[in-house]
């Protein structure tokens, strides 16, 4: 038997070890929190997380533990994931596991199959938001299984972790919210500048939610009191000092080096720390040896049944074999899973290394023949079964094997939603395609269906220009005239993935699938390209031609049943028969392309349905449903698993209608809400929900808060290609907080770039248009009163050229047959109403008819600035003062109940110019005590103060009267009295001293 080559006593970690105690026991008191563990091979990572966690088991914690597995250009999505669950499996009763699985249990059991139950977790459709929903699964797990007890999920060697398990990390860290302690070791000697764990580990820093714990080497008493642990006593000085010098304080190299020295002479040692591992595999038994080499080109823990069948030992030599390996300490049994692997990865790896090339290709081969044999060998992860053979054969140089095994690799790596992983095997298969003499032979896909599996393996991973260039690739292997269906579908593909980029040439492509795919017969794949393409044609609001593709393409589907098609058509043309004037048949045509969806079982287009829907409904001014439907949409997202992907979307679109209402209280919680759980990934929700909140920020007085939530909806629209849908709303938030700070040409700028994104959509262009009117309007206004004629001409200019693109998008011929919504003719009123003002001929009539239209929409706050403008415009046209007050009142009133405090506080400032009077609003404030002036010893009134100021910024006594609503005469009366009280003689003395004095334009 071999002696002790390391110890069972804890050493020298104490203070590490209290780090991770203490992020337990935040954890415990109902805090999550993750913890990074980096250090070179061999320092001691896993020695003290397996402390740690012994630790939290005697507490009565819940561990989760998984490691990550090495298998070179091959991956095995999930590994230290499936480990965990099985881990978890074996430790609960089968009722109690249930019901922590719960309702992911199908998506779950697509990384366990034990988790499965007949056909349910093989009928979820691969679709873009397949592997969120399997993240949400695990999510609600982990929050389950921490909610009985404070729990500890393990993840080691996440170096050689796969893309699928870091996306999968990044998400847990993102979300944590349960009693649950994350715990990541890593090797930081082997990220390399290009290593992938490199830009993760980036990530999680900037999330601000990770602690980073390093652990260095032992000092020279550190690894006296580990050789004193292994020995029993402690070694002599000589002996400390040269294992501290050879192992540097590398714990487990000081390990090796002091059984070499114990089984040595004592004295002598290795000249290479390659060596001292392998030099204590010498003195094994030959057997011994040769299955360490055989263990050494396995792929992590191997079952002695693949042993005995790829070493052809009988069953006593095996055993004996391994017995000797254990006794001497390099190989370690884990008794749950009856599996064996080296202690440490670093000797495994000095043994592979020295391996000569022949002799690991005959292993690997040799591991493949018998995992293609007996394919139940490949250990208890069944599903890595086809990773393992892609390993294998290519660590074997046998590329006519391993290239249908990475084939087959990629198709179960799609299966369980590791897209990334599919990609990569999917990319190997097409680097060795052109060393096999027939590679399609027996395969069953030829060269273009692998390079599609990898287009949209790798637009699934979230990189849609590598899908682009694999489908072009496609393209070419395509011969259109033999096969016109199959090109017209890769057309339709690489339309789709150029759409989603921003790209131009999407609809060349959609055109050349509707082209190539036959009429006749009819074929779900033309009812799918005409769907796609219909859908495309939208955004330019192309409704006609939109409506026409979907038409025929529900009219294919239902001839051969294609049901998702037809589900995908009838959502398209619910939003073209809207905005072709038939909002009920629009609305009937988007519920029955949800009920579809339900009963196909595409839960996204369940949810996008809804989300399609609710924004319709926003848009027709229909705000109370709206928001019923959106809520209702948000609620199913969350309970099928796409709460952090549909239910921001849905959120946000129910806040923005709530706005409408006046209802801001909710729709600040529910947009706090969106952006807490709003997936990172999704740029163009989080334009959305930040715009929205720049809007009410706005709205409340609060332009700082605005500008804040303006700068984080910049930063996600700079790297996303977004629809106008999601991104006009930024550029009117823009332009409406420039408008607030006396910005009119920066809200111009907004309004331009808003119109370019929003193209020939006039839903989306109206408000811009509008918004832009009144920007052209503040700037005459101030042009005027700084008698700047050329600056007058070019807002008028400007004014005059939106008002001409908004007559001319509001007209059906102009527009593609799209009949105005009410909340369009409403923002086109608005426009009249500003475009008037710019003119400078304020029209009560036109603001009158606006704030009418707003109100039938149920929309208090625009309404309430139509009434403000109206009542100026009344007082500029001698209306009676008790019509005047009428408006201002409602208006008065309106923006009080609001809290709309800038709103309010130009009706209370305009109602001060015109000497009118408002009824006191329930609840208001009184008006803050104003400091005392230098013009109160002066004896000035009120008003006289106030045509002061106009005097100072060189106002004639006719423009007085204009902006104070009074008469020409009544203006001259007050500036002789201003003369005489301030003792000066003309109008430019008194300038000056009112320059002096600090006064101000009166609601500056």
């Amino acid at each position: 038997m071999g002696g002790a080559v390391a110890t069972s006593r804890f050493v020298g970690r104490e203070a590490e070890l209290g780090r991770l105690e203490a992020a337990f026991r935040s954890v415990d008191g109902g805090e999550p929190a993750a913890v990074c563990l980096g250090g070179e091979a061999g320092v001691g990572k896993t020695r003290l997380v397996s402390r740690f966690t012994d630790r939290v088991r005697e507490r009565g914690g819940t561990v989760l533990l998984g490691g990550c597995v090495e298998l070179g250009e091959a991956s095995l999505p999930y590994a230290p994931v499936v480990e965990a669950l099985r881990g978890l499996g074996r430790g609960l009763a089968p009722a109690t596991l249930e019901e922590l699985v719960g309702s992911g249990r199908p998506l779950l059991a697509r990384l366990l199959p034990e988790l499965g139950q007949g056909e349910e977790s093989a009928a979820i459709p691969v679709g873009p938001l397949a592997q969120a929903r399997l993240f949400e699964a695990f999510l609600g797990l982990l929050e389950r299984l921490a909610a009985r007890s404070s729990t500890v999920l393990v993840v080691e060697d996440l170096h050689w972790a796969d893309r699928s398990t870091l996306d999968l990390l990044a998400f847990l860290v993102r979300n944590l919210r349960a009693e649950l302690l994350l715990v990541l070791t890593y090797r930081t000697d082997e990220l390399h500048r290009q290593h992938p764990l490199r830009p993760f580990l980036a990530g999680l820093d900037r999330s601000g939610r990770v602690q980073r714990l390093d652990l260095g080497r032992f000092d020279r008493a550190g690894v006296a009191d580990l050789l004193t642990g292994i020995l029993g006593t402690r070694p002599d000085d000589e002996l400390v000092e040269r294992i501290f010098v050879r192992s540097e304080g590398n714990a487990f190299f000081a390990e090796e080096l002091l059984a070499v020295a114990h089984h040595g002479d004592g004295r002598s040692l290795p000249p290479s720390l390659e060596n001292v591992l392998l030099s204590r595999l010498q003195v094994l038994p030959e057997d011994t040896q040769a299955t360490l080499r055989i263990v050494a080109a396995a792929c992590g823990r191997v079952e002695p049944e693949l042993l005995a069948a790829v070493s052809e030992l009988s069953e006593v030599d095996l055993l004996a074999a391994l017995r000797a390996a254990v006794a001497h300490q390099v190989l370690v049994p884990d008794p749950a899973t009856e599996t064996y692997a080296f202690r440490h990865a670093l000797t495994q790896e000095a043994l592979y290394a020295e391996l000569l090339p022949g002799e690991r290709a005959r292993l690997h081969a040799a591991f493949a023949r018998v995992l293609t044999q007996r394919p139940e060998l490949a250990g208890p992860n069944r599903l890595a079964e086809p990773a393992l053979l892609a390993y294998h054969w290519g660590r074997a140089h046998d590329p006519a094997r391993a290239l249908p095994a990475a084939v087959a690799a990629g198709l179960r790596s799609q299966a369980t939603y590791g897209f990334a992983d599919a990609q990569e095997h999917f990319e190997t298969a097409l680097a060795l395609w052109d060393q096999v003499a027939d590679p399609g032979a027996g395969l069953g896909l030829d060269r273009a269906a692998v390079l599609q599996h990898a287009a949209e393996s790798a637009y699934l991973a979230g990189d849609p220009t590598r899908a682009i260039t694999l489908t072009r690739a496609g393209l070419l292997d395509v011969d259109a005239v033999q096969d016109p269906v199959r090109a017209g579908l890769l057309h339709g593909r690489l339309g789709g993935y150029l759409r989603a980029t921003g790209g131009e040439g999407a609809f060349e492509h959609y055109h050349a699938a509707v082209r190539l795919v036959p009429i006749s017969p009819p074929l779900a794949e033309r009812a799918q390209v005409l769907a796609a393409f219909g859908e495309a044609l939208i955004v330019p609001a192309r409704y006609r031609d939109s409506r026409d593709l979907c038409t025929e393409a529900i009219e294919v589907a239902r001839q051969i049943g294609a049901l998702a098609e037809e589900g995908d058509a009838r959502r398209a043309l619910g939003v073209d028969l809207a905005f072709l004037g038939d909002l009920d048949a629009g609305v009937e045509e988007l519920r029955e392309a949800r009920r579809i969806a339900e009963a196909v079982g595409k839960v996204d287009d369940v949810a996008r349905s809804y989300a399609v829907l609710s924004g319709l409904l926003e848009s027709f001014g229909e705000l109370e449903e709206a928001t019923a439907v959106a809520l209702e949409g948000a609620d199913l997202a969350v309970s099928q698993g796409l709460g952090r992907w549909h239910g921001p979307f849905l959120t946000a679109t129910a806040a923005r209608a709530l706005f409408g209402l006046g209802r801001w209280d909710e729709a600040d919680r529910l947009l706090q809400r969106a952006a807490a759980r709003v997936a990172p990934e999704l740029a163009a929700t989080r334009v959305l929900i930040h715009a929205a909140h720049s809007q009410l920020a706005l709205a409340r007085g609060s332009a700082a808060s605005a500008a804040q939530h303006l700068a984080a909806a910049r930063e996600a629209y700079a790297v996303t290609a977004t629809q106008p849908w999601f991104a006009t709303p930024l550029f009117i938030a823009t332009a409406e907080l420039a408008v607030a700070e006396g910005r009119p040409r920066d809200a111009d700028s907004a309004v331009t770039e808003g119109l370019r994104v929003a193209g020939a959509n006039v839903v989306f262009a109206a408000p811009l248009l509008a918004l832009g009117m009144r920007a052209a309007a503040d700037r005459a206004e101030l042009a005027r009163a700084g008698r700047s004629d050329d600056e007058v001409l070019d807002a008028r200019r400007v004014g005059g050229a939106l008002a001409d693109r908004l007559r001319a998008r509001m007209a059906p011929e102009g527009a593609d047959g799209t009949v105005p919504t009410p909340r369009t003719e409403a923002h086109a009123l608005t426009g009249e109403a500003e475009l008037a003002r710019l003119d400078g001929h304020s029209d009560p009539y036109l603001w009158a008819a606006a704030a009418k239209a707003w109100q039938r929409l149920g929309e208090l706050y625009p309404t309430a600035y139509a009434r403000w403008r109206e009542a100026e415009a009344q007082l500029l046209g001698g209306v009676v003062r008790d019509q005047v007050e009428s408006s201002l009142r409602a208006a008065h009133a309106t923006a009080t109940q609001l809290g709309a405090a800038p709103l309010r506080a130009e009706i209370e400032a305009l109602t001060r110019r015109g000497r009118l009077t408002l009824a006191p609003a329930p609840g208001a404030s009184p008006p803050a005590p104003q400091p005392p002036s230098p013009l109160d010893r002066l004896g000035l009134t009120a008003r006289e103060r106030e045509v002061l100021a106009l005097i100072a910024i060189g106002r004639t006594n006719r423009e007085i009267a204009q902006t104070l609503f009074i008469s020409p005469k009544t203006a001259t009366v007050h500036v002789s009295n201003i003369l005489g009280k301030l003792g000066v003689r003309s109008r430019v003395e008194a300038a000056t001293m009112a320059h002096r004095l600090g006064v101000v334009e009166p609601g500056s």
